[in-house]
């Protein structure tokens, strides 16, 4: 479409929809590349990769609530999502992600493998039985990589033992299988895996730091802008980046709900962009819409 430069090639045809289309777009969550994500999805394709070994290794990816890990995560989930090799006459499954709930026992985490893997088992099902039967079916699909998402939960449990137990299965989980974990929660999830000696020599560390003003910080901007169908393009000089700084405390999903208003109030208005004068009238305080 002529004159949708500034938006992305698989934007451009929503320009010509209405408002109350193009405003459902803006609130439809969608995947936003920016540098920091393309090098973490990278970093996890090499540790796919990785040929089997009795010590694999694993990654810890760190970050406040809103940073975005979870959307990665999920991202990375559907570049490698199940599929049929017909030379095997089986289902392939590379990737299986799971999230650890609040107040966790290991017979709750096997069960939620299970509930992943659409293999559900009965609750009178000894515990013996249900590890057999997890470990079994992640062999049998060729599982290279468990991604545990809000593993921090691991430490809302009430009994020290059932702590204790979530523990020793993240120490043991990945060379019984021979297959890499991908554990990602808040701070709190650092300090206590990486003070376990042997935690600590098998995870790496990512920390998602929360955004500053920076030509980093100013790509994801762009890349944002450029992903909402707006017929006039967006520019925001570098005291409105700041500003955008500061009043989401530098938290990505604060930042994009941000600009997704902004983005409603330039349709609504008739003004089809997102000008630095925009950004610099909201207050310094977040909005409760940006939460």
């Amino acid at each position: 479409m002529a004159g949708a430069e500034h938006v992305f090639p698989e934007i451009a045809d929503m320009l010509s929809e209405d408002d109350s289309r193009r405003i459902r777009s803006i609130q439809e969550e969608r995947w936003v590349s920016y540098p920091r994500a393309v090098t973490i999805l990278r970093k996890l394709e090499r540790l796919l990769e990785y040929p089997q070994r009795s010590r694999m290794p694993c990654l810890l990816i760190v970050g406040r609530s809103g940073m975005g890990k979870t959307m990665l995560l999920e991202r990375f989930g559907r570049q490698n999502n199940p599929a049929w090799e017909q030379e095997n006459d089986r289902e392939h499954t590379p990737v299986l992600s799971v999230v650890i709930r609040p107040q966790p026992t290991v017979r709750r985490f096997y069960g939620q493998i299970l509930f992943a893997l659409k293999a559900p088992t009965t609750s009178t099902a000894a515990s013996g039985i249900i590890e057999d039967r997890v470990y079994h079916l992640l062999r049998a699909l060729g599982t290279r990589m468990l991604i545990v998402d809000e593993v921090h939960n691991v430490f809302t449990a009430t009994r020290s033992s059932d702590r204790d137990a979530m523990m020793a299965l993240l120490r043991t989980l990945t060379g019984e299988l021979k297959i890499s974990l991908v554990c990602a929660g808040t701070s709190e999830a650092e300090n206590a895996l990486l003070g376990d000696e042997q935690l600590a020599s098998r995870y790496e560390p990512l920390t998602l730091q929360a955004w500053q003003p920076s030509t980093e910080f100013q790509g994801l901007v762009g890349s944002a802008l450029r992903s909402m169908p707006l017929r006039q393009p967006s520019e925001l000089n570098p005291l409105a980046i700041r500003h955008l700084v500061d009043i989401s405390q530098g938290v990505t999903a604060r930042i994009f709900r941000v600009l997704a208003d902004l983005a409603e109030e330039a349709i609504l208005s008739g003004a089809e962009r997102i000008n630095s004068g925009a950004v610099l009238d909201l207050p310094l305080a977040p909005r409760a819409a940006a939460a």
